[in-house]
């Protein structure tokens, strides 16, 4: 666990390790779990506590079969592309760390010293994701209201996972990166037929945002060859589809063992606009 980058969620004052939780100057505590990351969401934040076991169990068994390993290279090469030595990288809605831990690696690899840190909402999932690697840090935390300071972060990823520009403009420095993966139109196009009897495009707008320029703005195509049931159902577990599929269509994905399926994704990079110098 890094110490001095997480903000405690009570008083917003920097937290600092001391034994096995993190604490602030307040005296305010949070535990360091056995796993390695930390619960910054207080009681009341949300009655929403993200994916469940079976979504981040289904999550990582899918992503643990290299499907998505072109995405996740993409995505950790915008990182390396844009990071410099000291660099801090947010995973906003990490889940369980897959492309988390992606990331780091490649920084590794490369020689780029860097600090990446993950937020989710899920316990669950992070508890996945410290399995991965643990020399990311980690914290239960809402999108919407992110344990650090302003302008203290780098680069920010967000893959499919709900977010908010206000508080990520908060974060970043000025100029600093966000990248975003996005389900272009025929994104799990077969699943969708498979399914549903009047399949519809996913809707695809170039994305704009108040305080950030649009500097990249890639697609990645590429279709993935899934052999065996368990690995459709898991596919289809951790997806929206799940909570917004009646169980009759549903049923449809028994017994079909093979399926060609389009990945479609959309890879865009912003830069934070400048801000005014402050007066002196």
């Amino acid at each position: 666990m890094t110490d001095g980058i997480f903000t405690c969620p009570v008083c917003k004052e920097l937290l600092f390790t001391e034994g096995n939780s993190l604490k602030c100057s307040k005296r305010h505590s949070f535990d360091i779990s056995r796993r390695g990351y930390v619960n910054l969401l207080l009681s009341g934040d949300s009655s929403n506590h993200g994916d469940d076991r079976n979504m981040v169990t289904s999550r990582r068994d899918f992503l643990n079969l290299g499907h998505y390993q072109p995405l996740a290279d993409k995505v950790a090469g915008k990182c390396l592309n844009f990071a410099c030595s000291g660099a801090r990288i947010l995973d906003i809605g990490c889940g369980e760390g897959y492309y988390t831990s992606i990331i780091k690696e490649k920084l590794e690899s490369c020689g780029t010293d860097a600090t990446v840190l993950g937020i989710d909402i899920s316990k669950t999932a992070l508890d996945y994701a410290c399995r991965r690697n643990k020399d990311i840090s980690y914290a239960v935390s809402s999108a919407f209201s992110l344990p650090l300071p302003e302008e203290s972060v780098d680069i920010a990823v967000n893959v499919f996972a709900p977010h908010d520009t206000e508080e990520i403009s908060r974060v970043l420095k000025d100029e600093g990166i966000l990248i975003m993966v996005l389900p272009q139109k025929r994104h799990l196009w077969e699943l969708k037929q498979l399914i549903y009897s009047n399949p519809y495009e996913n809707e695809s707008p170039v994305p704009s945002f108040e305080h950030f320029s649009l500097i990249e703005d890639e697609r990645l195509t590429y279709t993935a060859k899934l052999r065996e049931n368990k690995n459709i159902l898991n596919l289809f577990s951790m997806t929206p589809y799940l909570y917004n599929t009646s169980q009759e269509d549903a049923e449809k994905l028994n017994g079909i063992d093979s399926i060609d399926l389009t990945l479609d994704f959309r890879i865009a990079v912003f830069r934070k606009d400048k801000t005014k110098e402050k007066s002196i």
